[in-house]
C-alpha cells in the first residue's frame, strides 16, 4: 500500500476495524475465548499502528471498541478490548521508548493495574460481585498477581508477534 495514498489509509484503517469487530463479536459470542478474542482483536491495531501510525490507530480503536461496545455492550470481551487491550498496541509503541526497563515496565504495571482495579470496581458495582466475594479480600491480590504475569506474556507475545509481522507479512500488505 502506498503510504501517501490517503484512500488507501481509510481503506486499511477500516479493513482493521471490521477485522477487530469481528475477533470481538466471536469472543462475545463464545463465552470461553472472551479475554482470547480482546487480545487477539489487539493485534489490528498493532498493524495499524505499524502501517498508518499511532493516530490511525487511535482511530481504528475507537471505532472498533465503539461498534464492539454497540452490538455487545457489557461483554467481557469488548469491555476489556476498549478498557486496556485496544488501546495498549499504541501505548506500548510509546512506552518502549523509555530507555530504562524499569521505568517502562513500571509505567506499563501502572497502566494495566489501573485497568484491573477500575475492572474489578465496574464488575462489583454491576454485577454485584462484592457481595459475593465478601470476606474473601485476598481474591483481589491474586487477580492483580495473575493479571501482572498475565501482561508480561501479553507484553512479549505482542512485541514478537510484531516482528513476525514486519518480516513476514508487511511487504505482502503493500502490494
Amino acid at each position: 500500500m502506498n503510504r501517501r495514498n490517503k484512500s488507501g489509509r481509510i481503506a486499511l484503517a477500516g479493513m482493521l476495524s471490521a477485522l477487530a469487530v469481528v475477533i470481538l463479536t466471536l469472543g462475545s459470542l463464545i463465552d470461553v475465548v472472551e479475554l482470547s478474542a480482546a487480545a487477539m482483536a489487539s493485534f489490528a491495531v498493532m498493524v495499524a499502528v505499524l502501517e498508518l501510525g499511532a493516530g490511525w490507530a487511535v482511530g481504528v480503536f475507537a471505532v472498533s471498541a465503539a461498534l464492539a461496545m454497540l452490538l455487545f455492550p457489557m461483554r467481557i470481551a469488548t469491555v476489556t478490548f476498549a478498557m486496556f487491550f485496544g488501546y495498549y498496541p499504541i501505548l506500548k509503541v510509546f512506552l518502549d521508548k523509555l530507555r530504562i526497563r524499569p521505568l517502562r515496565w513500571a509505567v506499563k504495571l501502572v497502566c494495566f493495574n489501573a485497568f484491573l482495579v477500575l475492572a474489578a470496581l465496574l464488575l462489583g458495582e454491576i454485577a454485584g460481585l462484592q457481595a459475593e466475594i465478601g470476606e474473601a479480600k485476598w481474591l483481589y491480590g491474586a487477580l492483580l498477581a495473575l493479571g501482572n504475569a498475565t501482561l508480561a506474556v501479553y507484553d512479549v507475545a505482542i512485541a514478537r508477534i510484531s516482528l513476525l509481522y514486519i518480516r513476514k507479512s508487511r511487504n505482502r500488505m503493500r502490494k
